[in-house]
C-alpha cells in the first residue's frame, strides 16, 4: 500500500473548542446510516411477520381447543348415555338373574316334588291300567252276553213269529160241471180252496193267477216263477214286434204308436193287478174258495194225437199281521183224466 492510501485511511482530526474532532466522508456516513435503518426496517418486519404467524397459531390452538373440547364433550355424553344404558343393562340383568335363579329354584323344588310323587303317580297308573282292563274285561263280556241275550231274544222272537205267523196253503181244487171227451175236456169253472192253518190272521191276501200251460204227459211239472218270467219275455217281444210292425206301415205316426203302446201296457198291469189282489183277511182255520178260470174248453191231445196234461198254475200273497213281511204260496194244478183237475204232487210251496 502506498503512501497516500495510508493518509486517506487515517482520519483527520481538528480540534475545536479543545476538543477532537475526527473528520469522515459524509458518504461512509450515510451509507454505514442507511444498512443500519435497512437492518432495523428488516427487523421489524421480521418481527411483525412472526407476531402474526403467532397470532395465527394462537387462534388455531383456540379453534382447536375449542372443537377438541367440544368433542370431549360429545364423548363425556357419550360415555355417560353408555353408562347409563350399561347401568340399566346390568340392573336388568341382575333382575333376569334373580328371575332365572327364582325359576331355577321352582323348577327344582317341582322337580324334588315330581320325584317324591312319581312312583305314587306310577302305582296309581298301574291301579287304573288294571282297573281299566278289568272293566275292559267286563265290557267284552257284558258285550258277549249282551250279544247272546240278543241272539237267544231275536231267536226266540223269530220262533214266536214263526210259530204265531199265517200259514196260507192249498187244501184243495173244485171243477164245476167237468166233461172229457176222447179229445176234449170242458169245464164251467174252476176254484182253489185255501186255509190258513197258521194262529194270526193273513192280511191283504191276493192271488196271481192264472197261467195256463198244456203239456206232454212225459214232461216234467212245470214252476210258476219260471213260466212266469218266461211269458214276461214272450209278452216284451210280441209287444216290440206289434210296434215295429205298426210303426213300418205307419212311419209318420212313430211317436203316437210308441205312446199308445205304452198306455195299453200300463191300463193292462193295473188291471192285472186289480184283478189279481183284492186285500181280504184270511183268518186262521176258515176255508176259503178263490175263483180261478171262467168256463173253458181244451184240447186234450196234440196234432200228434199223444196225450197233454193241463196245469194252472199261479201265487197266493199275503202278509204278517206280527212282521207285516209279505208271503207267498205257489200252487199248481192238472187235469189229466176224469172231469176234474187235482192239486199237482210237486210244486206248491209256501215260504
Amino acid at each position: 500500500m502506498s503512501d497516500k492510501q495510508e493518509d486517506d485511511k487515517q482520519p483527520q482530526v481538528h480540534y475545536e473548542g479543545g476538543v477532537p474532532i475526527l473528520d469522515f466522508r459524509v458518504s461512509e456516513v450515510e451509507r454505514k446510516q442507511a444498512e443500519a435503518e435497512s437492518r432495523d426496517q428488516q427487523y421489524k418486519n421480521d418481527q411483525i411477520a412472526l407476531n402474526r404467524r403467532l397470532v395465527k397459531a394462537t387462534v388455531a390452538l383456540v379453534i382447536a381447543t375449542i372443537v377438541m373440547g367440544a368433542v370431549g364433550g360429545i364423548q363425556l355424553w357419550y360415555m355417560h348415555r353408555q353408562w347409563k344404558l350399561n347401568a340399566e343393562g346390568l340392573s336388568k340383568l341382575g333382575d333376569q338373574i334373580w328371575a332365572a335363579k327364582d325359576a331355577a329354584y321352582a323348577s327344582k323344588q317341582a322337580s324334588d316334588t315330581a320325584a317324591k310323587t312319581l312312583p305314587q303317580m306310577k302305582a296309581q297308573t298301574a291301579a287304573q291300567e288294571k282297573a281299566a282292563n278289568a272293566a275292559k274285561s267286563a265290557a267284552v263280556a257284558a258285550n258277549s252276553q249282551a250279544d247272546i241275550s240278543r241272539k237267544a231274544l231275536n231267536a226266540t222272537i223269530t220262533a214266536m213269529n214263526v210259530d204265531q205267523r199265517p200259514w196260507v196253503s192249498v187244501v184243495d181244487v173244485v171243477t164245476d160241471d167237468g166233461v172229457a171227451t176222447h179229445d176234449t175236456f170242458t169245464f164251467q169253472g174252476l176254484e182253489l180252496v185255501i186255509l190258513n192253518t197258521g194262529k194270526t190272521p193273513a192280511l191283504k191276501v191276493g192271488k196271481q193267477c192264472c197261467i195256463v200251460r198244456p203239456k206232454l204227459w212225459s214232461d216234467p211239472i212245470p214252476d210258476y216263477d219260471r213260466e212266469a218270467a218266461a211269458s214276461a219275455e214272450e209278452n216284451k217281444a210280441l209287444q216290440e214286434q206289434t210296434t215295429a210292425e205298426m210303426i213300418k206301415q205307419n212311419p209318420t205316426m212313430k211317436e203316437e204308436i210308441v205312446s199308445g203302446m205304452k198306455e195299453f201296457e200300463a191300463s193292462r198291469a193295473a188291471a192285472i193287478k186289480e184283478y189279481t189282489y183284492r186285500g181280504e183277511v184270511l183268518p186262521p182255520g176258515v176255508p176259503r174258495k178263490l175263483p180261478l178260470l171262467r168256463p173253458d174248453s181244451w184240447a186234450r191231445r196234440n196234432k200228434d194225437h199223444l196225450p197233454m196234461f193241463l196245469y194252472v198254475l199261479g201265487k197266493i200273497t199275503y202278509s204278517d199281521l206280527l212282521t207285516r213281511k209279505e208271503h207267498t204260496t205257489k200252487f199248481c194244478l192238472r187235469y189229466t183224466t176224469g172231469t176234474s183237475f187235482e192239486i199237482c204232487p210237486k210244486g206248491n210251496w209256501m215260504d
